[in-house]
């Protein structure tokens, strides 16, 4: 798991002051077209989020916010939300990389402790998508009736 440290640099250079941030994230996980957010390794979890995905078929299992249902119909016509849950099961089922990333923002965090970021390149699409989802609830052992949110979608 990456985890991100900054540090603070302080100098000076040519008279002027100047701060810089130094991040221990490794970037070059980008260059590979990989995220370089904390990879879900936990082997529950990732069973659990797999399970819920592939109930794509049966209603409730997987749900659009309003956004994410929007830039669907707009950006992709002709994909249904359950053609689309199907393309994300096939991703993560495929070896997929899912990212649990702590949920800071303030209008989410009271809600969810983590959000489950998806990068599949699809089938039509000129570029790799971002797809930010919930697993509602996210700990395997208290998972009753389970659900994934699928609260964004955008180009990567």
């Amino acid at each position: 798991m990456v985890v991100e440290k900054l540090q603070l640099v302080k100098g000076t250079a040519f008279g002027l002051s100047y701060v810089n941030i130094e991040s221990s994230i490794d970037y070059r996980r980008w260059a590979n077209g990989l995220s370089p957010m904390p990879r879900l390794t936990d082997p529950l979890s990732i069973k659990l989020y797999l399970d819920v995905l592939g109930n794509f078929r049966t209603e409730g299992y997987v749900n659009f916010s309003k956004d994410a249902a929007l830039w669907l119909s707009t950006e992709m016509p002709g994909w249904t939300q359950r053609g689309f849950a199907k393309a994300l099961f096939q991703f993560v089922r495929g070896g997929g990389e899912i990212d649990r990333v702590e949920e800071t923002r303030w209008n989410w965090s009271d809600k969810y402790a983590y959000h489950y970021d998806l990068r599949p390149t699809l089938k039509g699409r000129r570029c790799r998508l971002y797809v930010e989802t919930r697993l509602v609830p996210d700990h395997p052992k208290s998972a009753d009736n389970p659900y994934i949110l699928v609260a964004n979608i955008h180009d990567a």
